[in-house]
């Protein structure tokens, strides 16, 4: 794998992608598999930025502020947010269109057998959290969150360590 940015976000969206295909070909969308991935989707991030960062510190060395090393993991963390986010649109509204309609029957049912009584404001509900746009949006700016916070602490803890220009 090269050492640039892009490359860096390419591959592991990759991989990311990748997961999310073997999880459906083998089925396992509509199970406990799914949740599974989107906490291996956030390990990847993590790693694509730690990876980055280190890139960073060996080509400046000592001389980049923590701000910049921040700055350098934002930026994988921003494109593997891009891409991730609209392979999730394109997935949900390509490959497995389906899958938001059996999520809302599931949701809807929980909640007729949970004693709810206003299901029409359950299924209106889910209608609006179980589409492409809104999962792929909240799958942004979710992988920004996360792409800030682990860029800061994998920031500090590079800092710590010898090896790494400080």
């Amino acid at each position: 794998m090269t050492k640039t940015v892009f490359s860096t976000a390419i591959w592991f969206t990759l991989f990311s992608i990748i997961l999310k295909m073997v999880v459906f070909i083998t089925g396992q969308q509509y199970t406990n598999y799914d949740l599974y991935l989107g906490l291996g989707y956030v390990f990847l991030l993590m790693t694509a930025i730690f990876i980055t960062i280190r890139n960073y510190k060996i080509k400046v060395g000592a001389t980049s502020s923590f701000v910049d090393d921040i700055k350098a993991g934002m930026k994988v963390a921003a494109l593997y947010a891009i891409f991730m986010s609209a392979f999730l649109y394109v997935y949900y509204t390509l490959i497995d269109p389906d899958y938001f309609t059996i999520m809302l029957q599931q949701k809807v049912a929980e909640a007729e057998a949970a004693g709810n009584t206003n299901l029409e404001e359950v299924r209106k509900a889910g209608e609006f959290v179980l589409s492409p746009y809104f999962q792929s949006t909240v799958t942004l700016v979710i992988f920004m969150i996360v792409g800030i916070l682990y860029s800061s602490m994998i920031t500090f803890f590079v800092r710590k360590m010898k090896g790494f220009g400080h």
